[in-house]
């Protein structure tokens, strides 16, 4: 019998340790998450912003007045403004007389589905002669340099060399603008670009995959 009472009291502080440092334990387990978890979750927040932040400028990018925020409805009318007929269901063209008895062809096409939206902008010549120049680099037309800096701007100028490798993004002049040897080019896993411009002919194209 007193062999048991002797017994207790040490059960008991046995208990009262045991469940102490257990609760110790997991109570240091809890401030260890929360101090590990909460800046990875401020990492993960801050990079996410900073994604949203990087796809603005190719989400406000404009192709003839038109860009990935433009409803749908409204893309007819402002092509029909900058001079464009709609010759197809997601094409549309124009024609402008140039010297040498040539035609400048205009073409954008819009292809628009709910998972993604590709504006494609093409100009090109056709008929008549072609006469040789005295200079040897025309410069890129006048409406179109605006246009193929500002996405050259966003894919190459700011990126690092090892990223302008990749894009093969060649050193913008105003006789040539051109990267990803004038192929679509994958951006992020939201966007892909195009851009061969010349004087002689000008490809300008931007797709964006839909969340």
């Amino acid at each position: 019998m007193q062999g048991n009472e002797k017994s207790l009291p040490a059960a008991l502080f046995f208990n009262f340790y045991y469940k102490g440092f257990l609760t110790s334990a997991i109570f240091t387990a809890i401030v260890f998450l929360i101090f590990v978890l909460l800046p990875l979750s401020a990492f993960a927040e801050k990079k996410e912003s900073t994604q949203l932040l990087n796809q603005q400028p190719f989400l406000a990018y404009e192709i003839a007045g038109i860009s990935m925020q433009t409803p749908s409805d409204s893309i007819p009318s402002i092509l029909e403004d900058h001079g464009y007929t709609q010759t197809g269901s997601a094409t549309y063209t124009k024609q402008i007389q140039v010297p040498g008895q040539r035609k400048a062809i205009y073409r954008i096409e819009v292809d628009d589905t709910p998972a993604e939206r590709q504006i494609t902008y093409f100009r090109g010549q056709s008929g008549g002669r072609v006469k040789s120049s005295t200079q040897k680099e025309k410069p890129i037309q006048a409406d179109e340099i605006e246009m193929a800096n500002e996405l050259y701007q966003m894919v190459c100028a700011e990126a690092s060399p090892q990223t302008k490798e990749a894009r093969a993004c060649q050193p913008a002049t105003d006789a040539l603008m051109i990267f990803g040897n004038g192929e679509f080019l994958d951006i992020s896993k939201s966007f892909s670009a195009q851009l061969n411009a010349s004087a002689d002919s000008t490809t300008i194209g931007i797709k964006h995959i839909k969340d």
